[in-house]
């Protein structure tokens, strides 16, 4: 069986989805707060945790509420496990966003993820990259906001 990436697709009530930015990547590499799956953690953990690593939004112990979306096909790698989670007001309410998690880029920790963003439903497709685009094709995503 592949390894696991795994994520959450954050919606606000004004159906407004979050993408996160990589650090290093064109401007077209927004995507979904994610990340590999641990050892011992259930794909709704990892979501959790790699969410809490990327924006600073915990979720941890609150995965009951999480709309499971599947685990998918993401590339000969790996594959996808993600969630849905309904956040609560407008994205203003998320405006102190930050990446705790830290990679070495030429001898100089740096945050993995460099840019947050809430984006209306119909627009998501556009921002994000080709890989994410087709996951987020396979999402059931039918009646989770009103313009779906």
């Amino acid at each position: 069986m592949k390894p696991v990436t795994c994520g959450l697709v954050l919606i606000t009530p004004q159906n407004k989805i979050l993408l996160v930015h990589s650090t290093n990547s064109s401007w077209k590499s927004w995507s979904f707060p994610k990340g590999m799956r641990e050892e011992g953690e259930s794909s709704a953990e990892a979501a959790a945790r790699e969410t809490f690593e990327e924006t600073g939004l915990d979720f941890r112990g609150q995965t009951a509420s999480f709309v499971d979306l599947g685990r998918h096909d993401y590339n000969k790698e790996k594959d996808a496990h993600f969630f849905l989670h309904y956040l609560i007001g407008s994205e203003a309410f998320y405006h102190d966003l930050a990446c705790a998690s830290l990679f070495d880029d030429h001898g100089v920790p740096t945050p993995e993820i460099d840019g947050f963003r809430f984006v209306d439903f119909e627009e998501v497709p556009g921002w994000l990259s080709r890989s994410s685009i087709i996951l987020f094709d396979k999402f059931d995503l039918t009646g989770v906001c009103n313009h779906v």
